[in-house]
């Protein structure tokens, strides 16, 4: 609630209405968790994403990924890191390149620590993606961007085995950090 409330820059007055209303009519339903709520279906989620043009779900994304930051910084220090991968799903959706550098090396770290992998390996991914698209922006910082570039390889490189990537990927990736 909090987060949409926010994304939107909606008085809770108007987020309420909305909020009871979705409820009310079946399309949201509560997670359990205080404050959370979700499409009821995956087909009201299809519904309400067809609605829109491709940069108004771009522009979406991009507002809830810094909602979601800003509610991280209120959060506890502990909760900070539960919010990394949502940030960084809603980043990357939201083609927010240094959302995605700044939040998927810490969304990799939470994945990492429950064993999830492959999701480590895909936030790193996007994490390198980004870096790459920054590069071309005449206020990217080289140095710093290079040393993170390098951090997230080398994390890449520890995680490679753990999915059952190729030898090949391995040592691309290797030739990467190299270069």
């Amino acid at each position: 609630y909090e987060v949409v409330r926010d994304s939107g820059g909606w008085d809770d007055e108007r987020a309420l209405d909305a909020l009871e209303d979705l409820l009310e009519r079946g399309f949201l339903r509560e997670t359990g968790i205080s404050g959370e709520y979700a499409f009821a279906h995956h087909l009201v989620r299809d519904a309400v994403y067809a609605e829109m043009t491709p940069p108004r779900r771009t522009y979406w994304h991009r507002r809830i990924a810094n909602a979601l930051i800003r509610a991280a910084q209120r959060a506890p220090r502990a909760e900070q890191p539960r919010l990394a991968g949502r940030i960084t799903y809603h980043a990357t959706a939201g083609d927010a390149a240094a959302l995605i550098v700044d939040w998927a090396p810490r969304a990799a770290e939470q994945a990492r620590a429950h064993y999830a992998y492959a999701d480590a390996l895909h936030y790193l991914e996007a994490a390198s993606e980004a870096l790459e698209r920054l590069r071309h922006d005449p206020d990217f910082d080289i140095a710093r961007g290079e040393q993170q570039q390098i951090d997230v390889l080398l994390a890449r490189l520890e995680l490679i085995p753990h999915v059952g990537r190729s030898l090949e990927e391995h040592t691309r990736v290797l030739q990467a950090a190299e270069r």
